[in-house]
């Protein structure tokens, strides 16, 4: 029903409607809400041969015959090169019963039929269409083509449960958790179900938080809806916006890359622009200091790449072996997270190809426990420097060697021993140091030598 109260009466409003005219909530909308007001309009008309040429035309009838078309600073039909003006455009020629009807279906027209409809329906616990997109547009008080005497009309016979509204974006969900967080920040806890939002004067929201509208999903609802993720971007959120790059933009970087990435495009200079001297490469401290010991772990094999495995590690000192051997161990880790492959392994990674590169005994024994001996690798080591001293002695055709040297030379050959191709050899090459006879000899010249 129109309602001359519900009229813009502003130039500025009056384009904005031309336009919402022309758009597909006019053509397509009304023509697919209205069908059976639209349908009286062709059943009074006189000349049915024009029949075709109403339907197609009738919503642009609707925009003429609009009052608030009179401020239009823009041409009323433009298709044909022309340039009519809404103010010259003769409306008293239309008949009356038409022009009544056509009145009911402009924008005036559509508000008073709202109001109507809502006064009939105030039992109903939600609005249904076509009237809620009608308030939505019209009612809205963040809406472009809002009109204050007709939210007022409305929210008086509206049931209170229509008077909300709801947090369509992410973005915008986000910031209110932000404003909550801030104004309960003693509370030191994420909010419930029954907690309400707190909106600030000069916010986009505080019209409707002014008017009294239930701004839904409620805080702890969005709360409890949000994965890790977007909990951790809600309390990274403020500092970022005061341009400050957060403490904890490193480890949710490393969590939650391709978010992350997705913030750095948004706020390069915040994120991107400043980097911390404690961080490098985005790591976290922790992180940094696990990469840091498999350097210097690379380091000290790359330091003694030239010589041999026994020769390298006898030179090490005890806390540098028990150092090797903790990271030797993890020569094939990934430090996977939950199944997937983490940042931190494309750090450390290189490092192990290199380490195992250089040093593929360390594969051998930490890895594949390909181990001859059951001793530790010190020992394993010495014993193998001390079969090459003992080698070297026979090939030299000195005689056996007496003390510790010959302990050694029994425990290696016997017919237990673990490593049999050393002691082949050194039965082949030298048979007299295990002549019974010879070895008694050469003990009792000991005896008598030391009696003399």
């Amino acid at each position: 029903m129109f309602n001359p109260r519900y009229l813009y009466n502003t130039s500025a409003m009056a384009d904005k409607l031309h336009h919402l005219y022309r758009s597909d909530w006019a053509t397509q909308d009304i023509p697919e809400l209205f069908p059976n007001e639209l349908e009286e309009l062709y059943k009074g008309w006189q000349n049915r041969n024009d029949i075709d040429y109403l339907k197609r035309a009738v919503i642009k009838y609707i925009r003429i015959t609009d009052p608030n078309m009179q401020y239009c600073t823009l041409p009323a039909d433009d298709t044909h090169g022309g340039n009519i003006r809404y103010q010259s455009i003769v409306k008293d020629t239309l008949p009356k019963w038409f022009r009544k009807k056509i009145l009911d279906l402009t924008v005036p027209g559509l508000m008073g039929k709202t109001i109507e409809w809502t006064k009939n329906n105030q039992d109903r616990s939600y609005c249904q269409q076509p009237y809620s997109s009608f308030i939505q547009k019209f009612a809205t008080p963040t809406s472009e083509y809002y009109q204050e005497k007709f939210a007022k009309d409305l929210w008086k016979v509206a049931p209170k449960g229509w008077k909300e509204k709801k947090l369509e974006t992410k973005e915008e969900k986000y910031e209110m958790l932000e404003l909550w967080l801030k104004a309960n920040a003693k509370l030191k806890r994420p909010p419930t179900v029954k907690d309400q939002w707190v909106v600030p004067k000069g916010h986009k929201l505080y019209k409707y938080f002014v008017q009294d509208f239930r701004i839904l999903p409620a805080p702890g609802t969005v709360w409890r809806q949000f994965n890790d993720a977007d909990k951790s971007i809600s309390m990274l959120m403020p500092a970022i916006k005061k341009g400050i790059r957060p403490n904890g933009w490193g480890t949710f970087k490393y969590q939650y890359p391709q978010e992350a990435e997705a913030l750095e495009k948004q706020y390069p200079k915040v994120l991107l622009g400043f980097i911390n001297p404690h961080w490098k490469e985005n790591l976290t401290d922790v992180q940094q200091h696990k990469v840091d010991r498999w350097t210097k772990f690379r380091d000290l094999v790359k330091s003694s790449a030239h010589v041999s495995m026994n020769s390298w590690w006898l030179k090490l000192t005890k806390k540098q072996r028990y150092y090797v051997s903790n990271h030797a161990k993890m020569l094939e880790a990934n430090f996977s997270l939950h199944g997937k492959e983490s940042k931190l392994t494309s750090f450390i990674r290189p490092i192990q190809q290199e380490i195992k590169k250089l040093r593929p005994e360390l594969v051998e024994w930490y890895i594949k426990k390909n181990r001859k001996h059951t001793l530790p690798i010190r020992l394993v080591a010495k014993y193998e420097l001390n079969q090459l001293k003992i080698l070297k002695l026979a090939e030299q055709n000195k005689p056996r060697p007496a003390g510790a040297m010959s302990y050694q030379i029994s425990a290696l050959t016997r017919s237990n021993s673990v490593d049999q191709k050393f002691r082949k050899k050194l039965l082949a090459l030298r048979p007299d140091w295990f002549d019974e006879k010879i070895l008694k000899r050469a003990t009792r010249k000991r005896f008598h030598a030391k009696k003399t």
